[in-house]
């Protein structure tokens, strides 16, 4: 009972407080938008490394809910991790460094008609990531799978 509730604040917030940050996240001709040059980005939408990752499959008896459910628990369960947006389809997260506070967005989009996840994380500044987006992308995606 709890979750759900923890759930309906999340979605209700994210309603009432608009679509968060403008840093180049949201979705752009059905599909999230692609990473820039920098190599501090990875995105399904990329198909070139080092920006190109691989959709998330899940489950094609899971209802649309209980995806989007799914990942906003594993996002509640992240350190550093601030739900911003969700709709039916969409969110997007900001995830905080603990040391020098660097935001990075993680956003994903939930594809019904073949029953995947497209994802997309990106730091907002710097021009390396030492690879932290990829790697918390692959954390991620074991904590989502795991369930």
């Amino acid at each position: 009972m709890l979750k759900r509730t923890t759930l309906s604040l999340v979605m209700a917030s994210s309603f009432l407080l608009g679509a968060g940050s403008s840093f180049g996240v949201g979705i752009v001709d059905g599909k999230l938008e692609a990473c820039s040059s920098k190599p501090n980005c990875v995105s399904t939408s990329n198909s070139e490394a080092p920006h190109a990752i691989e959709p998330w499959k899940y489950d094609d008896t899971m209802a649309l809910e209980d995806v989007q459910s799914k990942l906003v628990r594993m996002l509640l369960d992240q350190d550093g991790a601030e739900i911003r947006t969700v709709s039916d389809t969409y969110i997007h997260a900001e995830f905080t460094s603990k040391v020098f506070k660097f935001v990075d967005d993680v956003e994903f989009l939930i594809n019904e008609a073949d029953h995947t996840i497209s994802v997309r994380s990106a730091s907002r500044v710097g021009y390396f990531d030492f690879k932290v987006n990829l790697k918390r992308v692959n954390k991620l995606k074991e904590a989502f799978l795991a369930d």
